[in-house]
Order: structure tokens, then sequence, then C-alpha cells
């Protein structure tokens, strides 16, 4: 089942390369639709094999993929944040406080104190908690620039 899985990835993957004007043309579909299904609101990726696709690699990583690629294809990276808006700078404020203090305390200070460091694998297991910083810029500039 899994080298299935692999050639149905390989074809994936070359289609999308393929399609490469497709999706220069519409990143923003691609972008939304990849966004939804990143939280998979169905739970049709996660009743399937526990959501791995291939090793360690799970659904949500490749959607962020396909959201970070979209976002990247769009040129709306290029467009400056201002941090002046009130809104934009408490909420990604606000994430970077919690992720340093989830980092540091829950990855770092509790499992050194109970001499049980693994800190590779935290991150490994907490990596869509680390997603969210560039997932909430890019739906930020997705839903201000062009919504």
């Amino acid at each position: 089942m899994n080298v299935s899985l692999i050639i149905l990835g390989l074809a994936l993957l070359l289609g999308l390369l393929l399609s490469y004007k497709w999706i220069s043309d519409n990143t923003h579909q691609l972008f939304w639709l990849s966004f939804v299904l990143y939280f998979d609101p169905g739970g049709f990726f996660s009743g399937l094999n526990d959501g791995s696709i291939f090793w360690r690699i799970k659904y949500y990583d490749l959607f962020f993929a396909l959201m970070m690629v979209s976002w990247s294809l769009s040129d709306l990276w290029k467009r400056k944040i201002s941090f002046e808006q009130p809104h934009f700078r408490f909420i990604a404020s606000g994430f970077a406080i919690c992720s340093v203090y989830y980092l540091l305390v829950s990855g770092y200070i509790v499992p050194n104190a109970y001499g049980y460091e693994d800190f590779p694998l935290f991150i490994q297991k907490n990596r869509q908690f680390f997603y969210g910083l560039p997932v909430f810029i890019a739906v930020f500039q997705f839903t201000y620039f062009n919504f």
C-alpha cells in the first residue's frame, strides 16, 4: 500500500509541475483549497492510516507545502505587512509570545526536569503548531490584499 501511495504522490507532483501555468494563474484558488483541506473538515485524511502519507510525512505537511507554494507564486509575500495595524500586531505578537513559551516550557524545561529530553521529537510531533505563524501571515495577506 505504501508503494501505491508513493506512486500516487509522484504522479501528483508531476501533474503539479506540468500544470505550472494553471497554478500560477489560479494561486488564490489553490491556496484556499489547500487551506480548507489542511484542517481536514471531514476527517477523511486522518481516518486513512492516521493521516500518514509516507514515513513521517502527514497529509497536513503536504497541504502546508501547497499553501506556501501558492503563496510564493502569488507574489503576495513581497508586499509589506504593516505592523501599524493594531489587530495584526496584537495577534502576531501574542502568537509569537505563546510560541516561545510553548517551545521553552513544554519542549525544553519540563522534559529536562523529568529526565526525558528529546527535543527533535517534540518539534516533529508539534510541527502543526509551528506551521501556524506562516499560515496566519499568508491568510492575512490573501484576505487583506485580494479578498
